[in-house]
């Protein structure tokens, strides 16, 4: 009896377990295909107007680019000039200094003497002057021109769509679809749309060292002015010493002698008397 009951559970467990099992494996009804939807291809008509999207983005950086030039050489002749005045006008208050000078008839000579050196050394300086303003110059304009050739390059690009543009509906007059795909297949031949975006790319980036090469000229400018004015205050104070000694050898010469001795100053260092 025990056995019989025993083998009765067993054989109900064993159908239990078997219809589990079954009802797990999935049937052919129970599996869905997946299927996978490809992009469509762009139409022609498509494809034509996102060229005509580049291109406007090209008419729009060269109209910038024309505002940026204008701004950029506005800039670049004030900053010249307000480093250039700055420096101008101290330079002017050094040399007009008194540093001592004695409004006499007597130290006229080497009043005149030290004039005529401070003359020389202005001329000095403004030939040190102008080479710092030629570098400036000529460092901006290479990146600038470096930015305007490639603003040609986009504008030949945009002209030359314009033109097969025309060229196509001319072919095709009334046929819109024809004239596109007639577009495409001239910039698919060209890789229009890959040059386009390469030139603005090379655009940008001309434009972005074109602007570090601006600060970099004029922060160069600055410390070339700063060196010739440097010298220039070196050479006023040699000067300025040269004519203190020209005053005690004058007031010597006039100490020792009578009145009537006259003496003139050939030179700051030197003094002929009679």
């Amino acid at each position: 009896m025990l056995v019989g009951a025993a083998l009765i559970v067993g054989l109900m467990l064993y159908g239990a377990t078997a219809q589990e099992a079954q009802a797990a494996v999935p049937t052919n009804n129970n599996i869905s295909l997946i299927s996978i939807q490809l992009p469509r291809a762009p139409s022609a008509a498509e494809l034509v107007a996102s060229y005509s999207r580049r291109l406007d983005a090209v008419l729009v950086a060269e109209r910038e680019d024309r505002t940026s030039s204008r701004v950029a050489a506005a800039a670049l002749r004030g900053r010249l000039v307000r480093g250039l005045a700055a420096r101008r006008l101290q330079r002017v208050l050094h040399a007009n200094t008194s540093f001592g000078e004695v409004q006499n008839e007597k130290w006229a000579d080497c009043l005149s003497a030290k004039k005529s050196k401070i003359n020389e050394l202005e001329t000095v300086y403004d030939e040190q002057e102008g080479p710092c303003i030629e570098k400036a110059e000529s460092e901006v304009m290479d990146k600038r021109n470096a930015v305007r050739q490639i603003v040609k390059e986009t504008r030949k690009w945009r002209k030359g769509f314009k033109y097969l543009h025309r060229l196509c509906k001319e072919n095709n007059p009334k046929d819109k679809k024809g004239a596109d795909t007639c577009l495409v297949d001239y910039m698919q031949k060209d890789n229009y749309d890959n040059t386009i975006a390469r030139l603005l790319e090379m655009l940008q980036i001309a434009q972005t060292d074109f602007s570090s090469q601006f600060e970099t000229s004029i922060g160069s400018f600055e410390e070339c002015l700063d060196g010739v004015f440097s010298n220039f205050l070196e050479g006023v104070r040699r000067v300025t010493d040269s004519l203190h000694k020209c005053y005690k050898k004058k007031i010597s010469v006039v100490n020792a002698n009578n009145e009537e001795t006259k003496c003139i100053v050939t030179d700051l260092s030197k003094l002929k008397c009679s």
